[in-house]
């Protein structure tokens, strides 16, 4: 019952992107009780919040079906989802999934977590390479410490967490054990700016990285970006700080074209009236003020 159940919404949400390209789902919760492998009951709380038809969203939940509960004809679900425009994306995914590819190349990349793995997306680097992953458990003062040692040995770790924790909590920790002595450890923080305003109004603390010298601040604008991010923060020597948000936003570089480099910026559109200075999430909002603005 719960896998016809389950696999009516997911057709159903398939069918809706395609046909309209987003959804006119917003804010809404799905409840469903249902009886599971091995006599257990589950009873699975699905808050799909502002979804509007992100592919990502359903991909995410699908593969949760799979992990957790062996639902058949998932690979046929993930294969239709793969075959849907590229509407948007979300940068913590696109970040695991760039540094997953990264540490099938190089064999001295580390991922530590702070248990925030199924947040964060880290548990796909955990999946690939257990035996590299450190889950710190809510400790990231620690985690940052951990990090630094290991950098110290030659190994290049990526510390994971929520922004408002990488750089909030453990903000003396990065400054004192990561900054100063210069060690060559990634900070990948998830969930920032304001695009998470619903779960409070604590997640800003972008400022904070950037005041600590020789930090290297990256905040990507969309999934091409962010996966070039990743690569780039691996390949330089030195302390990065990776900011990535939660919100999905549109993929409007080109992956096959696209040349990131640190610290030059790149005009996105023509113009010669007025110039509009965005990074992050809000380089999309820009996107759209200079298309009203020229209409």
């Amino acid at each position: 019952m719960f896998k016809n159940s389950f696999g009516y919404l997911v057709k159903e949400g398939l069918h809706n992107i395609r046909a309209n390209r987003q959804m006119s789902v917003a804010s809404i919760g799905v409840l469903i009780a249902c009886m599971v492998l091995i006599g257990g009951a589950l009873l699975l709380s699905l808050n799909i919040n502002s979804l509007m038809g992100y592919v990502e969203s359903f991909n995410e939940v699908v593969v949760w079906i799979d992990d957790d509960l062996g639902s058949a004809g998932t690979e046929r679900l993930k294969a239709e989802i793969d075959d849907l425009p590229n509407i948007a994306s979300k940068q913590y995914i696109s970040k695991e999934d760039a540094l997953k590819e990264l540490s099938d190349e190089f064999d001295n990349i580390v991922v530590l977590d702070a248990d925030l793995a199924g947040a964060t997306k880290t548990g796909t680097f955990k999946k690939a390479h257990p035996e590299r992953f450190f889950d710190c458990g809510i400790q990231e003062a620690n985690m940052m410490d951990v990090a630094a040692g290991l950098s110290t040995m030659g190994l290049v770790p990526f510390a994971s967490s929520f922004a408002m924790f990488a750089a909030g909590r453990a903000f003396e920790q990065v400054r004192n054990s990561i900054g100063y002595p210069h060690l060559n450890v990634k900070i990948g923080a998830t969930h920032g700016g304001i695009s998470v305003g619903e779960d409070g109004a604590s997640h800003q603390c972008f400022a904070l990285m950037r005041s600590i010298p020789g930090m290297t601040v990256i905040c990507p604008a969309d999934d091409v970006e962010a996966r070039a991010a990743v690569r780039a923060a691996y390949a330089m020597e030195g302390p990065v700080y990776l900011r990535f948000g939660r919100l999905a936003v549109p993929v409007f570089h080109d992956a096959e074209n696209y040349h990131f480099e640190i610290g030059k910026g790149e005009q996105i559109t023509e113009g010669s009236d007025i110039a509009i200075i965005a990074t992050g999430l809000m380089v999309n909002e820009a996107r759209i003020a200079a298309e009203q603005l020229t209409a």
